[in-house]
């Protein structure tokens, strides 16, 4: 899958955490995601 897909999946998945603005729990939700799409801090 091409970068920028990746990307913007990996957002739309982590809309609902970023909306209701509790930004410890978002990191944790946004760790394991990038873990398991395989995304990586470089490619932000």
């Amino acid at each position: 899958m091409p970068e920028n897909n990746k990307t913007e999946e990996f957002l739309k998945k982590l809309a609902p955490c970023i909306e209701r603005s509790d930004l410890d729990a978002c990191v944790e939700e946004a760790a394991r995601m990038a873990g398991e799409m395989e995304i990586w801090a470089g490619e932000f």
